[in-house]
């Protein structure tokens, strides 16, 4: 899960880490190298002969952004880079975050909660 560690960066932070010039030997750019991987929210990645996936998301009953197709919360990388973009606000990323944090709350103790029926 990309989300546990994320720290709450601040937007001007986010475009230097998204849109970082500086040249590396194999990556280009060290902003490529940090975008490698991460699916532009709203946008989509062809991967040739498997087709093209679709990023398309939602503003949640709580503000939180969530994929369109599964109703989950989209990853803290994704938004991370959505807010270097211009896709969106750092106060809705923020929101985000704050609702996915009651929400594993919920997930995690309704989990473990669980007794085990032989």
């Amino acid at each position: 899960m990309t989300h546990l560690n994320l720290e709450m960066k601040t937007k001007a932070e986010l475009e230097a880490k998204y849109n970082d010039p500086t040249p590396l030997k194999m990556w280009g750019t060290v902003g490529a190298r940090n975008r490698n991987g991460v699916a532009p929210l709203g946008g989509e990645t062809d991967y040739g002969s498997a087709g093209v996936a679709k990023h398309d998301y939602v503003i949640g009953p709580k503000g939180e952004v969530r994929w369109a197709k599964s109703n989950n919360m989209v990853p803290g990388d994704i938004l991370e880079m959505a807010v270097a973009d211009g896709v969106i606000d750092i106060a809705v990323r923020n929101r985000t975050e704050e609702v996915r944090i009651v929400e594993d709350k919920e997930f995690f103790a309704e989990y473990f909660g669980r007794k085990e029926v032989a």
